[in-house]
């Protein structure tokens, strides 16, 4: 993880949490923001990759994850449900929750096979540790996991993503109003009336589309 922050970064973040303290409707309220314990992360020098978590212990993750008692379908409609999970058996508000997770599971899978790494040749031995290994496109996961050749479910999967993104679309439309009167305070002016024009075109975009 990157944790670099420039001096200008950080006298910004200290303006915005001045700014943030004055508030009496704070959106959160971190517990002790002056641990040493607690770090800023610049998130675009951090994209969402492939970060070595593999193994068991992200699938024990997703699988308590799923497990929740909101999204298990009775038993007697499928008793394979933890080891390939799916929406049978399920009534509609389950459904619709279950397609929330699974959309979420699927963006960050697309994320990681699009930003995936490949370590250093073995045969390198122990000179393998000073060489870098290399950020690519992992095409064959991609088709693997959203196509039919592994799973059935790989088509249902994509189609997850993009009930998410209608969703979240029509979550916006709905909050517009509020976003609209929201001041977006970053420490710069130049950025707040960037991210205040960009705010302006994405609902002006979504309305375009009010149907969707």
């Amino acid at each position: 993880m990157d944790r670099t922050l420039h001096d200008d970064e950080k006298r910004q973040l200290d303006d915005m949490d001045n700014h943030d303290d004055g508030l009496e409707d704070k959106f959160c309220e971190m517990e002790d923001d002056e641990s040493v314990e607690m770090h800023y992360v610049d998130l675009s020098k951090n994209p969402e990759r492939y970060t070595g978590y593999a193994g068991k212990s992200p699938q024990r993750v997703w699988k308590s994850i799923y497990e929740e008692n909101c999204f298990k379908p009775d038993p007697k409609f499928d008793k394979n449900f933890l080891t390939m999970p799916n929406s049978f058996g399920m009534c509609l508000e389950k459904r619709v929750f279950y397609r929330l997770i699974s959309g979420l599971h699927s963006a960050i899978t697309i994320s990681i096979a699009a930003y995936n790494y490949k370590p250093p040749p073995a045969t390198l031995g122990h000179f393998a540790s000073q060489v870098q290994g290399t950020w690519f496109r992992n095409t064959e996961m991609f088709a693997g996991r959203f196509g039919t050749a592994w799973s059935w479910e790989g088509p249902e999967r994509l189609r997850n993503v993009y009930f998410v993104y209608l969703l979240e679309l029509r979550a916006l439309l709905k909050a517009a109003p509020y976003l609209k009167n929201e001041i977006f305070y970053t420490g710069n002016e130049e950025e707040d009336a960037e991210t205040r024009k960009a705010v302006d075109e994405l609902l002006e975009e979504i309305r375009s589309f009010s149907d969707h």
